[in-house]
């Protein structure tokens, strides 16, 4: 598998699961217009096959995805971007999740 970012020297290895990588991850074989992303279903599921090979350091974060519901539709504009918002939260607690665990593990990235 290709990662977004590599660091030979900390032989640390990042990947961000984005709407665009639900593809290379879906098994079924029903196609539609309509598509269900599930980001961070395959961000577990890298991460476990990652694990099982450790050969190497690696995160795995994935866009969150978050939906603004039928009921927001009247507010659409206002809710994009409350949505939007959650979304880049989210994903910044992910990242401040590792920074803390690197922290905790007595880690460093250089």
């Amino acid at each position: 598998m290709k990662m977004d970012a590599y660091n030979s020297k900390s032989k640390w290895a990042i990947q961000f699961i984005s709407p665009d990588d639900n593809d290379k991850f879906k098994n079924d074989n029903c196609y539609s217009s309509v598509s269900f992303y599930h980001t961070k279903q395959a961000a577990e599921i890298i991460n476990q096959e990652l694990k099982k090979k450790q050969e190497i350091n690696a995160v795995v974060f994935y866009d969150p995805l978050t939906r603004i519901k039928p009921k927001d539709w009247d507010n659409f504009e206002k809710n994009k971007e409350i949505s939007k918002n959650e979304s880049r939260d989210s994903l910044l607690a992910q990242v401040n999740d590792f920074i803390n665990w690197l922290k905790a593990n007595n880690i460093t990235i250089k």
